[in-house]
């Protein structure tokens, strides 16, 4: 056995009381050498340490310098790629990840000065308008928190409460959304009526029957001063002329007019609509292709729009078609927001539908005074009413 196989023993510790003694006997005679070497050499050239002359110190600063602008060269490189690296990642690699899902903040359009405000506030303030009764959502303001994810504040304003305002918080995590804000703001205005969660089905007549006379009584024994959201079932459809004439008598404010988008569609499963008297925040400058979706935003010559400042004498019938197809044609190639929001909605047939019949209305939410809907309720066109809310006053918050 070689002294090299010994001390692989010795290191394994695989080896006998007599091997072991003869190996730590070797180490020990080599640490005294190695002791005894180095005292020599110490001792031979004591003055390098002390007697460097200028020449040697010169060179030991060139050296010197010539090292550390070796390592600041290094170290600038060094920065210089992870600086790079970032950039890449942060502009090329990161938008890229994010634009492959549903990208809230796609296009950033500036509306005052709000640079959280994009494309989903968009895409969600027209399919509120076509779907929500009453509410509108006309800002979706989103943060970036990561790949393809976003914390997300939804506003809701409430037409009918003097545009009160409801915030609701979210999350979209690679086009996937919290279900809590569709759940929370957006179903309380799907439905057509309230007739189905109060009475059960809508087809029951005598229910029908029953909501519409308990609403008409209590109608009644309202105060002078309340204002009232109710809605109104024609007993047959009416065309935009119809409906652009009841919009310019003022008496009552038409915050959302139920449109016949298909054979099936009735006053009690009623999916499509617009408001016919504007938004309280519209879509403003190049938010969207003008061209392309004409009058999307039903009054664009008021870059602020809405009910308080929209003139009715200019709405006609013509308006109104042109409004609600841009509607349904937008709605229709908005394929990636639909599935954020989990609604399946058939646009494109919707769109085929009043192209092909012609766009008529069977039924309207309104708002106004007691006395206003009363007596708009008590016309031969309204077949059936039902109050949705009250306020005391027009002053009630």
């Amino acid at each position: 056995m070689t002294f090299k196989d010994l001390m692989e023993k010795y290191k394994a510790g695989s080896t006998t009381s007599e091997e072991r003694q003869l190996v730590e006997s070797e180490i020990e005679k080599s640490e005294a050498i190695n002791d005894y070497l180095s005292d020599q050499i110490m001792d031979a050239i004591p003055e390098i340490k002390n007697r460097a002359s200028s020449d040697e110190k010169s060179n030991a600063k060139k050296i010197k310098r010539t090292m550390n602008r070796k390592f600041r060269n290094v170290v600038i490189t060094s920065v210089a790629a992870v600086v790079a690296l970032f950039c890449i990642v942060q502009f090329a690699v990161f938008p890229i990840i994010n634009n492959s899902y549903y990208n809230p903040l796609e296009g950033r359009h500036n509306v005052i000065g709000v640079t959280e405000w994009g494309q989903m506030s968009i895409d969600m303030s027209v399919f509120s308008e076509l779907h929500l009764k009453g509410y509108e959502t006309p800002f979706v303001l989103a943060k970036p928190e990561g790949l393809g994810s976003y914390d997300l504040t939804l506003y809701q304003y409430d037409a009918f409460r003097n545009y009160s305002e409801t915030q609701y918080r979210s999350q979209l995590i690679r086009g996937k959304l919290d279900n809590a804000m569709s759940d929370n703001a957006l179903i309380s205005g799907m439905s057509f009526n309230w007739l189905q969660s109060a009475y059960g089905s809508y087809t029951d007549m005598d229910k029908v029957s029953t909501v519409d006379g308990v609403s008409r009584a209590e109608l009644s024994q309202l105060p002078e001063s309340a204002q009232v959201k109710a809605y109104l079932f024609f007993n047959e459809t009416i065309d935009m002329q119809a409906l652009a004439e009841l919009v310019k008598q003022g008496d009552v404010r038409v915050l959302w007019a139920g449109i016949k988008c298909s054979d099936d569609d009735t006053m009690w499963s009623g999916r499509f609509g617009f408001s016919p008297q504007g938004k309280y925040i519209p879509l403003i400058g190049n938010a969207y292709d003008a061209q392309l979706y004409p009058l999307l935003e039903l009054d664009e010559s008021e870059p602020w729009g809405g009910a308080d400042v929209i003139d009715f004498t200019k709405l006609t019938a013509t308006t109104y078609e042109t409004h609600f197809k841009s509607l349904l044609k937008y709605m229709a190639e908005k394929k990636d927001f639909m599935e954020v929001i989990g609604f399946d909605y058939d646009y494109s047939s919707a769109l085929s539908y009043v192209q092909n019949n012609g766009i008529g209305c069977f039924g309207v939410v309104v708002s106004g005074s007691r006395d206003a809907i009363e007596a708009i309720s008590s016309t031969p066109a309204v077949q059936y009413i039902a109050v949705d809310d009250v306020m005391v006053s027009i002053y009630s918050k």
